[in-house]
C-alpha cells in the first residue's frame, strides 16, 4: 500500500471489522488498527474501505483500498526479539489461531513436504536468511500463477538480498510438481493438507470462500516482520516482500 495524506474522518462514520487488523512502520511501532467501512455496509466494488486508527477521540485515515477482498499491509522495521523460532514454536503451533500472526510475533514453526517430496522445517531455513512465506489458495489459477512467476521474475533479486521464498497452499505435492515445472518455478512449495499451518498462521478465507492469499516476510530470529494480505493483487506481494527484505539486511 502506498503512503497515504493523512486526513480526518469522523470517528461515527465507521464500522470496524476487528478482525482484519494491521500494524503500520510509518508510524510509531505500536500504532495498529483495523479496515474500517462505512456504517452502512459494505457492498462489493462500490464502496471504498478505509484503513484507520484511533488518535484522541477522532478516527485518522491512513490509506483507502476498493474491491471485495481485503488489503492489508502492516510492517516494523525494528522490534524486540521474542527470541528464536525455535525456541517459542511449540507454544504457538498449540492450536489454530483466532487471529492472524501479527508483526514482531514468532513466526509458528512447521515441517511439511516440497514439491520434491523433501521435508521442509521453517526452523532450519531462517537458521541462515530470512524467509518469504507466502500463502495462495490454489495452484495453477489465475491470480496464484501471476503471484508465483512474479516471485519467480524477482528470485535472484531475494536471493541476493538474503532471503528464501516458500509458497505454501493446501494443495497436494504431485499438483505444485506439475505448477513448479510448467513454470519454471526456483523455489519450494510445500503442501498444506487440511490447512493446518495455515489455521495456525490464522489465514482466513476471503468473504469465506476462498484460502486468502498472505505474505508473511520473517527475520533470521524466527520473528514475523512484515505482512501483506490482497486477494485481488497478487504481484503487489513480490513489491511489499521485497522491500521489506532489503530494509531487513541493511
Amino acid at each position: 500500500m502506498t503512503r497515504a495524506r493523512y486526513s480526518q474522518v469522523s470517528a461515527t462514520a465507521l464500522t470496524t471489522i476487528t478482525s482484519s487488523t494491521y500494524t503500520s512502520d510509518h508510524g510509531s511501532p505500536s500504532t495498529r488498527g483495523s479496515i474500517a467501512f462505512p456504517s452502512h455496509g459494505y457492498s462489493g466494488h462500490t464502496n471504498k474501505a478505509v484503513v484507520a486508527r484511533k488518535n484522541s477521540g477522532a478516527t485518522r485515515a491512513i490509506g483507502r483500498v476498493t474491491g471485495p477482498s481485503y488489503i492489508t499491509r502492516h510492517d516494523v522495521p525494528s522490534l524486540p526479539k521474542p527470541g528464536r523460532l525455535g525456541q517459542t514454536s511449540t507454544r504457538m503451533n498449540s492450536a489454530p489461531r483466532s487471529s492472524q500472526v501479527g508483526v514482531g510475533e514468532p513466526a509458528p514453526d512447521f515441517t511439511l513436504f516440497d514439491h520434491n517430496g523433501q521435508r521442509v522445517t521453517l526452523g532450519e531455513l531462517v537458521r541462515t536468511r530470512c524467509v518469504v512465506l507466502y500463502f495462495y489458495p490454489k495452484d495453477d489459477t489465475p491470480g496464484c500463477t501471476a503471484e508465483a512467476c512474479s516471485f519467480r521474475d524477482s528470485y535472484e533479486v531475494f536471493k541476493a538480498a538474503g532471503a528464501e521464498v516458500v509458497g505454501i497452499s493446501s494443495d497436494g505435492v504431485q499438483a505444485h510438481e506439475a505448477f513448479v515445472a510448467k513454470y519454471h518455478l526456483p523455489f519450494v512449495l510445500v503442501s498444506d493438507p487440511g490447512g493446518s499451518v495455515r489455521a495456525r498462521y490464522g489465514v482466513k478465507r476471503s468473504l469465506g470462500l476462498v484460502d486468502g492469499r498472505v505474505t508473511f516476510v520473517i527475520d533470521r530470529e524466527g520473528v514475523v516482520r512484515h505482512v501483506f494480505s490482497s486477494q485481488i493483487r497478487p504481484k503487489r506481494h513480490v513489491d511489499e516482500a521485497l522491500m521489506i527484505v532489503k530494509q531487513i539486511q541493511r
